[in-house]
């Protein structure tokens, strides 16, 4: 067996690790749960409100003066909000409260202390940065829990996204009888009947997320599957095969170096570094072995080119939903599933795969010539069409990186959020839409790039090869529940796959084999 084989072993190996970590996560993570729903005790105005609140599922309410304690029916319970200079005056309280949360996630040292010494639930507020305590955020495993807590909207699926998703224990939902629409007792319900028709139950005490526990030798199972693959590349890259002691070497030399990182800069930092260098070394394995396959010189004849641009396909997924998993299982711990800690570098693992591929793409045209397969006779007019088709490659490529991230630089028109909506509506999870319209891209591209295409179809890989880090993109959400994220990677394959086809079709009748397509 060639050694290239052993190293793609270590890197199933890998593979099946990962699953192993994350069958463990998802027990954790109930699709359909139980949560605590709240309302905020200042925009109660009407006492009279309180048993419908009841039986829509209200058994909690924000409160922030030990005064307001008292207004509170029998059977809600009071979610104490605190600040640092309020604080004070609830210690000296003998109180049970539901569960603490401090505005603005906002936890000094010493009161961090103090919390960790009681047995109470603290709530860490959703899309607001935490203080003090993150820095040692194994001290919080198995008392801190997601709160949903934004102002007054009418938009019911923000919180089944938030409790189904996000994996929230805590929702708050604000009244405003002044807004437009008016948001009041009707609001509440409404609210609720969602949540209870995805499943979920209300509960009367809040408990806290239970510690995830993380399998320390899944760790280095993961590095040296990571060392096998960068040793697997760079034997594709360099046309050689490694001898011996060399291939085996460099992979155990992936398990020392993360040793001393450890030692060096720490555990957390460690499985950062890790996690980021999976999601840049896996998508760019997958196309690293498409461009190694594909050349112009090692063309079988007998091979029709749609059975191969299938098959390239099917490996750059297969790497890329391999990366996915691994930075998932690398970060499945108990920081990055409350959200204390993200993965880091989500820019940085679209951009560098992107580019060490164009440079891959940008070689080939330069050796083997572009291929446009354009019939135009005039090579001015010839010129314009390359220039054009380039003009929207690169306006495509810059609108899909910045629509990355949390913060989208490129405004969402109201149109694709209606159609988001009804994605969410018709299938329950959204799939991505860089995804599903990434794929048939990518497809198409491999196709006509088979047929010797070369400049349309290095553009469509490139373009479509969004898609393939978007996917590994939808594994580093660690606070999603890893079923959702495989559900959402499933659906966005299996739409993406069905166009992708379909363009293949037409694409296969429409062009008739000669010169240039053959």
């Amino acid at each position: 067996m060639r050694r290239s084989n052993w190293l793609l072993i270590i890197v199933l190996i890998g593979v099946l690790a990962s699953g192993a970590q994350l069958a463990t996560k998802a027990q954790l993570e109930p699709l359909e749960r139980q949560l605590g729903l709240a309302v905020d005790l200042r925009e109660i105005t009407d006492v009279s409100w309180w048993p419908q609140l009841e039986a829509a599922g209200v058994h909690f309410a924000l409160v922030e003066t030990p005064e307001q304690i008292a207004l509170l029916p029998a059977g809600v319970r009071p979610v104490i909000v605190a600040t640092p200079e309020s604080w004070p005056l609830w210690r000296a309280l003998d109180l049970a409260p539901a569960a603490i949360i401090f505005a603005d996630n906002h936890y000094t040292n010493e009161i961090a202390t103090e919390v960790r010494a009681m047995a109470v639930p603290v709530g860490l507020l959703e899309f607001r940065p935490q203080a003090d305590f993150a820095a040692a955020p194994d001290s919080w495993a198995g008392q801190l829990l997601r709160v949903y807590d934004q102002p007054a909207h009418p938009f019911i699926s923000e919180f089944t996204i938030a409790v189904r998703e996000r994996q929230v224990d805590l929702a708050v939902v604000h009244i405003n009888p002044e807004a437009d629409p008016p948001l009041g007792l009707q609001h509440v319900e409404q609210v609720s009947a969602a949540l209870k028709a995805d499943g979920h139950q209300f509960a009367t005490s809040l408990q806290p997320r239970p510690a995830l526990s993380a399998f320390r030798w899944v760790f280095w199972v993961e590095v040296l599957a990571l060392g096998a693959l960068a040793v697997w590349m760079l034997s594709l890259l360099l046309n050689r095969r490694w001898h011996g002691m060399l291939a085996a070497g460099l992979p155990l030399l992936a398990v020392v170096g993360a040793w001393g990182c450890e030692r060096w800069l720490g555990p957390w930092q460690t499985r950062q570094l890790l996690a980021l260098a999976a999601a840049l070394a896996y998508p760019s394995a997958g196309i690293l072995w498409w461009w190694d396959r594909s050349r112009p010189d090692t063309v079988d004849a007998e091979v029709a080119p749609t059975r191969k641009a299938l098959g390239d396909f099917v490996v750059i997924t297969a790497f890329a939903f391999s990366g996915g998993l691994a930075v998932h299982a690398l970060l499945a711990q108990f920081a990055f599933h409350l959200n204390i800690l993200q993965f880091m570098g989500v820019k940085v693992a679209y951009a560098l795969p992107l580019g060490f591929a164009s440079l891959l793409v940008l070689a080939r045209w330069l050796r083997y010539g572009l291929g446009s397969g354009l019939s135009i006779r005039n090579r001015y007019l010839r010129w314009v069409a390359l220039g054009l088709a380039l003009l929207i490659f690169l306006v495509a490529v810059y609108v899909l990186l910045n629509r990355t991230g949390n913060q989208s630089q490129v405004r969402i028109l109201p149109i694709e959020l209606q159609f988001r909506e009804w994605l969410y509506r018709t299938f329950s999870v959204r799939p991505r839409t860089k995804e599903f319209l990434g794929y048939p891209i990518l497809l198409l591209g491999l196709y006509l790039w088979r047929r010797q295409v070369r400049l349309l179809g290095g553009m469509g890989v490139l373009l479509g090869l969004i898609a393939e880090l978007s996917l590994v993109n939808t594994f580093e959400h660690l606070h999603h529940p890893i079923l959702l994220s495989l559900t959402r990677a499933g659906l966005g394959l299996t739409i993406g796959v069905a166009l992708g086809l379909i363009g293949l079709i037409i694409l296969r009748y429409i062009f008739p084999a000669r010169e240039g397509w053959r």
